[in-house]
């Protein structure tokens, strides 16, 4: 129960705080579309709409991050930051995000084995 609640915590990332998502934590969770919390937030997340990238900041950096992992659509957390899902046009700040979120994933958890499904 307490994984589905973080997985929608994570869907709705845009309307919750920081302190909230610090009491949910199991970060590599699958939900029934194989989808972690951490895909859910990214998938999501939307500063225009509210988000607080020290909230997704605070999930990416959790020690037990497997970020390997394949959600639903066969996509892991880098290929997740690297799409965006909003049907309205960027604006610099949501790209300054975007590439805050892209680096932070590449320093942690992106090895130097890529392959052709690399983002």
């Amino acid at each position: 129960m307490v994984g589905f609640t973080l997985h929608w915590a994570c869907i709705n990332i845009n309307k919750l705080l920081l302190d909230i998502f610090k009491v949910l934590i199991d970060v590599n969770v699958q939900d029934v579309y194989q989808d972690t919390p951490i895909h859910n937030a990214l998938s999501f997340f939307d500063p225009d709409d509210g988000g607080d990238i020290n909230v997704l900041t605070y999930l990416l950096n959790q020690e037990k991050i497997d970020a390997n992992i394949k959600g639903e659509d066969g996509y892991t957390l880098l290929h997740l930051a690297c799409i965006s899902r909003r049907s309205v046009e960027l604006n610099a700040a949501f790209d300054t995000t975007l590439c805050h979120i892209v680096e932070l994933i590449v320093q942690r958890y992106v090895q130097h084995n890529l392959d052709e499904t690399t983002p």
